[in-house]
């Protein structure tokens, strides 16, 4: 649009040509044959000296080009957000499914092991019962964890482009996604130095500018046409003769039935919806960076308190298990204590995930990416 709005105060060429043949033409002079054809070659070239509206255009498209960067910036940091977000997904979805196949594993030693007490007349038809069952749920966990780790893989193939499903190398951790984003984007100072806050704000004054520019659509505009001809140098003959002619033109609309004066409403309608769509951005910049930051200490309280519930689930599969080799207990305690482990362990992994999370989204709710 800038290349398109400058054309408007660059010369114009324009060249044409004729030739006209006329085989009936009438003799008007005693003894004088006209000749039978002219011809006619012109080019006329034309410079628009003073055009304000059409340089106003210029102003508010270079800035136009300026706002069109900064989107594209945020259209960037977005992209950065989303695959963190997406590589996070794959490794935690990788390790719940470990720790699910870790217990499956725990679940089938354990139902191993009462069967040969029942074989040597220790245990009961009702402990192995109650042990196949946690078996049977831990190997549901187990399936579906792997279906989630699929579907990680298969939404960060289409994150990258891919219709197959992509993994993630068992060697990058998590904190390692988190340094390599804060390398790839830099800290804001403020709200109104994010792209899209900048961008909404440029977005405005382009509004603004293209009210002034329909305005000065009511000012005359003055061009310098030039134009140099080839044609028959009389009526008489066929001899060529050069035509030069430079001219001034002074253009005035005075009176479009009004066109311009809907255009003037629309574009102050324009600046309207720019103000409001900044303030609305704005806003949303600043409550998003206040509710990230917040994010990340319900994220460290919620991971302190799961790591707790792990270590206490921990303690009691411990100690049930104590008490089962003494005698005392019952395989019930066993089974809803190494259930409560497995529980407590997907969900330490899945408060970490959360806080990771909480942490690129804090960073990227103020800052700005480079390629």
């Amino acid at each position: 649009m800038y290349r398109q709005a400058f054309a408007g105060v660059l010369p114009t060429v324009n060249g044409n040509a004729s030739f006209t043949g006329r085989p009936l033409q009438p003799s008007l002079l005693p003894g004088v044959s006209p000749p039978g054809y002219t011809y006619l070659g012109q080019l006329v070239a034309t410079e628009r000296v003073v055009a304000p509206a059409t340089w106003k255009l210029i102003g508010a498209n270079e800035r136009d080009v300026d706002r069109a960067k900064l989107t594209v910036e945020d259209a960037r940091r977005r992209v950065y957000g989303g695959l963190a977000e997406t590589l996070l997904g794959v490794v935690v979805a990788e390790r719940t499914a470990t720790l699910a196949r870790d217990g499956l594993r725990a679940a089938l030693q354990t139902h191993a092991l009462w069967t040969k007490r029942k074989a040597l007349g220790v245990g009961t038809e009702l402990d192995l019962a109650r042990l196949a069952q946690d078996v049977a749920t831990a190997r549901l966990n187990a399936v579906e964890r792997n279906e989630t780790v699929v579907r990680a893989r298969e939404a960060l193939g289409l994150a990258l482009g891919s219709d197959e499903p992509w993994g993630v190398e068992a060697r990058i951790e998590p904190d390692g996604i988190e340094r390599a984003l804060r390398k790839a984007c830099v800290r804001v100072g403020s709200p109104d130095a994010r792209p899209d806050v900048a961008a909404a704000s440029i977005a405005r004054d382009v509004s603004a500018r293209l009210v002034e520019r329909t305005r000065l659509e009511f000012l005359p505009t003055v061009d310098l046409v030039t134009s140099v001809g080839v044609q028959p140098s009389s009526f008489t003959s066929t001899d060529p003769t050069a035509n030069v002619q430079i001219a001034g033109v002074l253009s005035w609309s005075v009176w479009d039935g009004g066109a311009r004066y809907g255009t003037l409403r629309t574009a102050r309608a324009n600046v309207e919806a720019a103000n409001v769509r900044h303030d609305r951005v704005r806003r949303e910049a600043t409550v998003q960076a206040s509710q990230t930051a917040r994010s990340i200490a319900v994220s460290i309280q919620a991971l302190a308190a799961a790591v707790e519930a792990r270590d206490r689930a921990q303690d009691t599969d411990r100690l049930v298990r104590a008490a089962l080799a003494a005698g005392s207990g019952s395989t019930l305690d066993l089974v809803q204590a190494q259930q409560g482990l497995r529980r407590a362990e997907a969900d330490v992994a899945l408060r970490e995930f959360q806080l990771l999370r909480a942490r690129v989204e804090e960073f990227l709710a103020s800052s700005k990416c480079s390629p």
